[in-house]
């Protein structure tokens, strides 16, 4: 049996049968025949009461019934056989290894998940720790009970992706079944551990000279594993073939003349019983691309085969990456285990999935057992989260390693630089300042080139407001250069502007020369160091030098004369004398102007203002403000005319706030946030109600911008549970708030509208009032991290809408579109012009006014906060804002108990844009709302005269049209007159109505007579 002479086996039990039909060791070789062969054991047939009475016997019949039970999968009865069996005899190895058996199988069949899986491996190792302990009194085990528990092991860590111990166990296993006589017992070990590893040439090559020598030859799982071998060296044909020929393997030997023949479909045949065989060649067989398309088709989509992982692995082998990936994103990637990240790792890699790629680190990281390759996934992870601008996460994962010596110690002096770099880097881009300055200074000894003194350290104080550390930094990192070039010397022009705006920052020479500076020579460019060392690009006169005690006590202007032995002597006069920091900077404007003047700064542009008596002739700086906006105002122009998205004109413009501000200064133009049909903007309201009710959807830059900026996020967070947001947005608020913040020495802001410029004086208030309105945003928004999703470009549609629109402007939409959620947005334009390119349907949208809207509809906000964020959009030039005459009418009056007319509230309606005719708004429309408020306003008694005065002149004052507003107020006292009789009657509408309307009459009369306006028609 042993030997796999299963015929000799079955001739000498039936010999035995002769002698004793019912002796128990003839039980016994019966049922371990009936296993050796597979057959199934009814369980049904099994009889504990005819069991044998000996102890010993009577324990192996529990055992053998107990491993065909754990094949029919019945484990609980299987246990109990087996935990017998163990009782009647302790000391029988055989039983602890049909308890192992049990154990592994029924932990990994019970296991619902990869983390389940990797539980389960954790409790089997455990478990086995436990049995060899109980039978290590006994000695040691002999090599094949040893491979034995050498594979369970194996299994157990290649499930938690333990490379050096699934290693160690492969390559001790291999060493221990080598010493064995070749029987079946070594052959299945064989083939087990064969299946799982690829052996050196060397190894496997004894392996082949004691294969060719087994007297019974070798099973047909240990061809099979050996097949797989073979193809994996890509030897199959040049080595396995003339293998299984001299062992006269003849099935095998077709079935690899059917793969060198390319007839896959006979090859199928060999293999289409033995799945786990078909699997591994689909996954190893990188060189035969067409038979692994084959088993990938045959095999059964029965959800244990994951075929998607398959053709993943196949097209990504074939250098099909695109193909690849479109089949990593339908993948579960929380399901993949640490050798299948291992492989995919590099897909998502070579696409940038960076999104992709964080998820696999993660998984391998909680299973890396390498502190070496742990770090090197650690700053993978780092500079994954850097890319898709996760800072969080980055700077967690920057400050843990840099405060690990161990790890540290690992890093060269450039990668601990870049590390600290970035980390800081991340950190300011935050607008954490005086948490940057606290890393900067735990670690001074790190950060030693000139790029990391001029790009970070220098940054980092500024941002603190420690401008003389800002100039000691920058000079240190120019000494670090030795001899700077006129570029370099160029980088460092907007730093100084960045010093001179907070502190006074002159490059005056000084009055009198002092060692160690620098002197320049009236009529000449060359400039002279005199001292010793840090000449930088000049002339270095050391103390050695005979004409360095001539500038002793010399001031600006004085003469100094160099003597020299066999010429002339020569006169100089001094027209600077500067100390190195003055230098290097003076230096930078200097070569920063002269390459401007020639043109060799890129996106520098040198424009001539001069002088025009007491002020400056700036038509140089109007006509180059013209010619940045070549294509782009023909493009704004384009944008005024047609519906095109705010995403496109974000693009033109270089983002939304630029946009958005362009609209405004040119008052042209709208963000259209709603098709302006009724219907539609219900539908808004509807998905707005479902959102405060729970439902998830995700926020968009747009409407992140308005909600931060206005304060109304803070206000409403709370009403919204299942807000998304992607961290693209979350970036574009942290550049808001920088964009927004008041630095000191801010004159304030010019912009060039319609040929002129016009300039805003810093408005430190509402600068630190609307810094502070959004960082509480993105507070809110980043409270739950799981909220947060990121997404990188190549988890995108290729085209024009998901690659080129900012990531902040249609991230929302994408990862609505896949998780089936909604949008809040003010860019539904956006959604459908996405769905047309991609062919995805659009998703669910609602406007950030629909949604305050309904909040004060359901009185979660007040009616001010409402009309507050009404007005805040009209300034926007926001289309399509709904004006009522309900909600006139609580403007003015209130909506208390006790309430103070405002007619200046009015304003907050902006008629001039909501009402008018370029806005939608028809004339006849306009003029019937107004006139409905007016009549309310008349025949409400407790409106006073004097109060109807100054609603009547706000309305006549803002309505908008070209029309003479003289006639246009008797017009409406007509209408109005005649609306009031018509429903009131003659005899109700008393003098107090009369009066009302004599005295909005005369104030009527103020205005100057125009042209004929239009008439309503008579009500029929």
């Amino acid at each position: 049996m042993t030997a796999g002479e299963f015929d000799e086996n079955e001739k000498l039990l039936k010999e035995v049968e002769q002698i004793e039909k019912d002796h128990p060791f003839l039980r016994i070789e019966k049922l371990v025949r009936d296993l050796r062969t597979e057959k199934k054991i009814d369980p049904k047939s099994i009889d504990e009461k005819n069991f044998p009475t000996d102890p010993r016997d009577k324990s192996n019949f529990y055992r053998l019934y107990g491993v065909s039970l754990i094949e029919q999968e019945d484990f609980a009865r299987a246990e109990s056989f087996i935990e017998r069996g163990i009782s009647l005899n302790p000391n029988k190895l055989a039983n602890y290894l049909a308890k192992l058996a049990l154990l592994e199988r029924r932990l990994y069949s019970e296991a619902a998940d990869n983390e389940a899986l990797k539980k389960a491996s954790e409790k089997l190792l455990l478990e086995i720790d436990e049995i060899l302990a109980k039978i290590g009194i006994w000695g040691k085990l002999g090599p094949r009970n040893q491979v034995t528990f050498n594979l369970v092991k194996f299994r157990a860590f290649s499930i938690q992706g333990n490379l050096p111990e699934m290693e160690r166990l492969a390559e001790e296993s291999f060493k221990l079944l080598m010493q064995c006589n070749f029987d079946l017992t070594v052959d299945r070990l064989l083939s087990q551990l064969l299946m799982s590893i690829q052996l050196p040439d060397e190894e496997f090559n004894k392996l082949l000279n004691v294969l060719r020598k087994a007297e019974n030859g070798i099973s047909n799982y240990m061809a099979k594993a050996l097949v797989v071998e073979f193809i994996v060296k890509d030897t199959l044909l040049t080595e396995g073939k003339p293998f299984f020929k001299d062992i006269k393997k003849e099935s095998v030997l077709a079935f690899i003349s059917n793969i060198e023949e390319k007839k896959f479909d006979d090859a199928w045949k060999f293999m289409k019983d033995d799945s786990q065989f078909a699997l591994t060649i689909a996954n190893s067989a990188k060189k035969l691309p067409d038979l692994r398309k084959k088993i990938i088709e045959e095999l059964p989509d029965d959800g244990n085969i994951q075929k998607d992982k398959l053709s993943l692995l196949l097209n990504y082998d074939e250098s099909k990456i695109d193909e690849a990936f479109e089949i990593l994103k339908r993948l579960d990637l929380t399901q993949l285990n640490y050798i299948e990240c291992r492989v995919i790792i590099g897909l998502a890699r070579k696409k940038k999935a960076w999104d992709f790629v964080i998820i696999l680190l993660e998984k391998l990281l909680a299973q890396e057992q390498s502190a070496q390759i742990a770090l090197k996934l650690e700053l993978e992870l780092f500079d994954a989260n850097l890319k898709l601008e996760r800072l969080p996460e980055a700077i967690e994962i920057g400050e843990k390693i840099l405060s690990d010596a161990a790890k540290l110690s690992q890093l060269d002096d450039q990668n601990r630089e870049s590390l600290l770099a970035q980390t800081i880097l991340g950190i300011i881009g935050r607008g954490e300042n005086p948490r940057a300055m606290a890393l900067l200074k735990k670690y001074p000894g790190i950060g030693k080139t000139f790029e990391f003194k001029l790009g970070v350290e220098a940054e980092v104080y500024l941002k603190n407001g420690e401008a003389q550390k800002a100039i000691t930094s920058t000079v240190d990192g120019i000494r670090i250069l030795k001899t700077p070039t006129p570029e370099q010397y160029s980088k460092l022009f907007l730093l100084l502007a960045e010093i001179d705006r907070l502190t006074a920052f002159n490059l005056d020479s000084l009055p009198e020369f002092e060692a160690n500076s620098f002197v320049k020579f009236r009529g000449e460019d060359r400039w002279y160091f005199v001292g010793g060392g840090d000449e930088l690009d000049a002339v270095e006169i050391s103390p050695k030098d005979e004409r360095y005690a001539v500038f002793s006590g010399k001031k600006v202007g004085d003469t100094v004369v160099f003597e020299r032995k066999y010429t002339s002597s020569s006169e100089h006069v001094i027209e600077k004398i500067l100390p190195i920091e003055k230098y290097v900077f003076a230096q930078s404007v200097y070569h920063f102007n002269k390459l401007a003047a020639e043109g060799n700064l890129q996106a520098v542009w040198l424009v001539d203002v001069p002088k025009q008596g007491d002020t400056i002739d700036i038509k140089n700086v109007l006509a180059f403000m013209e010619d940045t906006r070549t294509g782009r105002r023909e493009f704004f122009d384009l944008y005024c005319q047609k519906d095109f998205p705010l995403a496109s004109l974000a693009i033109s413009e270089g983002g939304l706030t630029n946009a958005i501000g362009l609209i405004r200064n040119e008052g042209r133009g709208f963000v259209r946030f709603s098709s302006g049909e009724p219907a539609e903007m219900e539908k808004q309201k509807e998905v707005a109600k479902r959102a405060i009710a729970g439902d998830p959807f995700y926020i968009d830059g747009t409407s992140a911008l308005i909600l931060s900026e206005t304060g109304l996020l803070e206000d409403i967070y709370s009403f919204l549970p299942k807000v998304r947001v992607p961290q693209s947005v979350i970036a574009m608020l942290l550049k808001c708030k920088e964009r927004f913040k008041y630095t000191p020495g801010q004159a304030g802001h010019m912009a060039y509208i319609r040929g002129q410029l016009r300039f805003s004086p810093a408005d430190v208030e509402a600068s630190e009032s609307i810094t502070k309105k959004i960082d509480n945003s993105i507070r809110l928004l980043e409270s739950v991290p799981d909220n947060i999703n990121a997404i990188s470009a190549a988890s995108k549609a290729d085209g024009f809408l998901e690659q080129q629109v900012p990531a902040e402007l249609c991230d929302a939409c994408v990862l609505a579109q896949r998780n089936g959620a909604a949008v809040l947005t003010e860019d539904f334009l956006y959604l459908q012009a996405n769905q047309i390119e991609t062919g995805k349907t659009a998703p669910e949208y609602f406007s950030a006014f629909a949604l305050i809207r309904t909040l004060y509809e359901q009185k979660k906000i007040t009616f001010e906060k409402y009309l507050n964020f009404f007005a805040y959009l009209s300034g926007y030039r926001f289309r399509f804002l709904q004006v009522t005459v309900n909600d006139l009418e609580k403007a003015v009056f209130g909506d208390g108990v006790i309430t103070t007319p405002d007619p200046k509230k009015i304003k907050w309606f902006n008629f001039p844009l909501t009402l008018s005719e370029e806005y939608g708004v028809s004339f006849a429309n306009s003029f019937a709302v107004v006139t409905l408020f007016l009549i309310r306003s008349l025949v409400d008694d407790s409106v006073l005269p004097e109060i109807a005065e100054r609603i009547f002149l706000e309305i006549l004052s803002d309505f908008p049209t070209k029309k003479d507003k003289k006639s246009l107020g008797k017009l409406w006292l007509a209408v109005c007159s005649r609306e009031i009789q018509k429903v009131h009657g003659p005899i109700i509408v008393g003098t107090a109505v009369q009066n009302k309307l004599k005295r909005l009459s005369q104030l009527a009369d103020i205005y100057t007579a125009g042209n004929e306006i239009w008439t309503p028609p008579q009500n029929q």
